[in-house]
């Protein structure tokens, strides 16, 4: 189970988020290492459409729904 600071950190790893529900929001920081890209092609994947939107939370704040990404990564294995 990730730690508190973990969690406030933003920086859970995809054997951490195992478990977790889809439902849950993640930050580009775990999104990153579960679809193993860098920033910057992930960006341009969210500009061309092959990955979802965020949901924007603040002005430089952004999620993911879990389920939403481990759909995507289900769909490209």
């Amino acid at each position: 189970m990730p730690t508190s600071e973990q969690i406030q950190a933003n920086c859970l790893t995809p054997t951490e988020l195992a478990d977790m529900p889809d439902d849950t929001l993640i930050s580009l920081r775990s999104v990153l290492p579960m679809i193993q890209v860098s920033r910057t092609t992930l960006w341009r994947m969210i500009n061309s459409g092959k990955f979802p939107q965020p949901i924007r939370i603040a002005t430089r704040l952004n999620r993911w729904h879990l389920g939403t990404v481990r759909e995507v990564v289900r769909k490209a294995a």
